[in-house]
């Protein structure tokens, strides 16, 4: 009689949660597609409310958003709404290069609007999240970004200057505050001793949403093949010792 060899065995189920990576939420943030997913608006005085943000391609290869020429003073923003994760944040990080013509006094710290204040000495450029909710120009802000001060680094055209929001953690909690509320991302631009020109490209914001939460791994209920097979021989013995006493 040939011997039925059974392996005794146990089945486990074994959930893991893979952590995405940090991912971009901000959409064509180097402008290579133009001002795509970015809406611009302006306001300023007497023939200067029809000036526009524009692209320049002063390397001849590499975009980035302008803010144009200026015959009077005037403020511009450029932004774009994004959502942040429903289940939280993580961590997140903000980076960017820019360049500014700071040949007259900067101060954006001091700025209290963006709306256009005739008569004033100071240029600003900042860049701020915000409720979609309030005025584009308004100086309520959600969370500070960047607000360089006279004497910052002002780069060129051809040699932005990169730089990146100093304290991630608290961004991360900011955000977090936020989950899955729609924020909008505002560059702004202030000038009131013109000509002054800045420029941005390579806006990127980058969110790794939180983690869920990992369950440990966990038995599934299964018969034991082991106790099967216990079973099984002792049918076929009892088969075996009714047939032998025929």
């Amino acid at each position: 009689m040939k011997r039925l060899s059974l392996l005794s065995a146990s089945i486990f189920l074994l959930v893991t949660h893979i952590e995405a990576g940090a991912v971009p939420v901000l959409v064509n943030g180097d402008f290579s597609s133009g001002l795509a997913s970015w809406t611009t608006q302006n306001s300023g005085d007497g023939a200067d409310t029809a000036v526009i943000w524009i692209i320049e391609d002063p390397s001849g290869f590499d975009q980035l958003v302008n803010d144009g020429s200026s015959a009077a003073e005037a403020s511009r923003v450029v932004y774009q709404d994004f959502v942040v994760p429903a289940e939280g944040v993580d961590s997140a990080s903000f980076n960017f290069d820019y360049y500014a013509s700071n040949s007259v006094p900067i101060n954006s710290d001091a700025f209290t609007t963006f709306v256009n204040n005739p008569g004033g000495s100071n240029n600003g450029m900042r860049i701020d999240i915000l409720s979609p909710a309030d005025n584009v120009f308004s100086g309520t802000v959600l969370f500070g970004l960047f607000a360089p001060t006279d004497g910052s680094p002002v780069g060129l055209p051809t040699a932005l200057v990169a730089n990146a929001y100093p304290d991630p953690a608290a961004l991360a909690a900011f955000l977090n505050s936020q989950a899955g509320n729609t924020l909008r991302l505002r560059l702004g631009h202030r000038e009131e001793s013109f000509p002054w020109n800045t420029g941005f490209d390579n806006i990127n914001l980058d969110i790794t949403a939180a983690s869920g939460p990992v369950e440990p791994p966990r038995r599934v209920p299964v018969m034991p093949l082991g106790a099967l097979g216990l079973m099984v021989l002792g049918v076929l013995a009892l088969v075996r010792r009714r047939l032998t006493q025929r």
